[in-house]
């Protein structure tokens, strides 16, 4: 009787264990995508306030391809960071000017 009652605590420690592990990793999931949410808001707010400082900046605000201008600057630096995005806009903006 008592091997069955070590086999049953065996099990039931090891689903213990298995089932915290499982709830940890599910908990650093969700933490690493709020903090990606969290990263990306922010990224597109300052994105946002660049785009409408540089509208400002060179007049170009309600020009009807100041849109078009800061795609081509966005695809063009993004990857690079807000400064290169700002640099790829003060080349371009010449061309709706």
């Amino acid at each position: 009787m008592t091997d069955l009652k070590d086999k049953i605590k065996s099990i039931e420690d090891r689903a213990s264990r298995e089932i915290a592990e499982a709830t940890a990793a599910a908990l650093r999931k969700a933490a690493i995508r709020a903090e990606v949410a969290r990263v990306n808001a922010e990224t597109a707010r300052l994105a946002d306030e660049l785009k409408t400082r540089l509208e400002d900046e060179y007049g170009v605000a309600n020009h009807p391809k100041a849109g078009a201008l800061w795609r081509i600057a966005w695809d063009r630096g993004h990857s690079g960071g807000l400064s290169d995005v700002e640099s790829n806009y003060s080349e371009l903006v010449e061309l709706i000017k």
